[in-house]
Parts: structure tokens; sequence; C-alpha cells
């Protein structure tokens, strides 16, 4: 028997992949790469680190292109985590209507 849990997530990640993994992937892609660009900014600015940690020196594009990879590297684990565990209550699913 599936929890109410496991139905919630059956429903939600059916929505999620009819709209395919490009549309799953890009946004949470930005949103991560945004987080990863400007959370040690900020972090760095509000205690005053600047020069220890030498966030100076890192020039912008790179810290760009990182943030964007890792963010992309985070959405896409997440798609493949979700498909993972789609497919494994999916099967129970059926296997439980069917017996």
């Amino acid at each position: 028997m599936l929890s109410a849990k496991e139905k919630r997530f059956l429903r939600y990640w059916g929505d999620q992949r009819s709209g395919g993994m490009v549309k799953y992937v890009l946004p949470y892609s930005i949103a991560w790469a945004l987080i990863l660009f400007l959370l040690p900014l900020a972090v760095s600015v509000f205690l005053n680190v600047l020069n220890f940690f030498h966030f100076d020196m890192l020039p912008v594009w790179v810290a760009i292109v990182f943030a964007i990879f890792i963010g992309f590297a985070i959405a896409f684990y997440s798609w493949t985590k979700n498909e993972k565990k789609w497919r494994v209550l999916e099967t129970r699913s059926k296997e439980q209507s069917a017996g």
C-alpha cells in the first residue's frame, strides 16, 4: 500500500515529467546558478572577509560559469533521482492494483 506522501509524489512527479526534462532542468539550473553565485558574494560582503577568501581575485565570468555548471548538475541529479523514485513507486502501485 502506498502512503499518502508517496501518492502525492506520484501525482507531482507525473505532472513534472509530462513537461519534459528540459522544462524541469532549465529553470532549476538557473535558480541554483543564481543561488550559488550570489550566496558566496553576499556572505563575503556580509562578513567582510572579501580579502581573506580572495573572492576579489576570481574573475566574475569564472564564478558565473561555475555557478551555471553546478546549478545544472544539481538540477540534473534531482531529475534523475525523482525519475528513479517515480519508477519504483509506479511499479509498486501497479503491482498492488494487479494483486
